[in-house]
């Protein structure tokens, strides 16, 4: 099941897969993560800086979008809201949400988390969650979905 799933993700696939069910904490170092794979979760934990907490339902989800020119953002639509990430080097993050086997996504916090290291591992640099309907986003995506500015 390893070797899949870092098939799947690819650079920045190298956390740790947990058993169904478990929950993985933040690292008691202090070091950052943006993502941790997972079997089988019915939810994606949102870890955002703001104290209140989220969880991306699988069932709900209808799209996943994302900017591939240079992985800096994507958006997961569901049935009644939009969530929003910005960050870099994002492909391994929306690879494992697209494969559902994304456990959590996590919100760099300069007051909790040091510096990532390597410049390759994806980094979240901001997670917003719009209320809105589908049908407004998916019109929204095709007027102007493009890179930030």
């Amino acid at each position: 099941m390893s070797d899949m799933l870092s098939d799947i993700l690819g650079k920045g696939s190298s956390l740790p897969e947990s058993s169904e069910g478990e929950s993985e904490p933040n690292d008691p170092d202090g070091h950052y993560r943006a993502f941790w794979v997972t079997r089988r979760p019915f939810v994606c934990e949102l870890r955002s800086v703001h104290p209140v907490e989220h969880d991306l339902s699988y069932a709900y989800i209808y799209d996943t979008m994302a900017y591939s020119g240079d992985w800096s953002f994507f958006w997961v639509v569901t049935s009644f809201y939009v969530l929003k990430v910005r960050g870099r080097n994002l492909r391994p993050v929306v690879k494992a949400i697209r494969a559902r086997s994304c456990g959590w996504i996590q919100e760099f916090n300069k007051a909790r988390h040091s510096v990532p290291d390597d410049k390759g591992l994806p980094v979240i640099t901001h997670i917003s969650i719009e209320i809105k309907p589908a049908g407004e986003t998916f019109r929204e995506a095709a007027e102007d979905f493009k890179a930030p500015g």
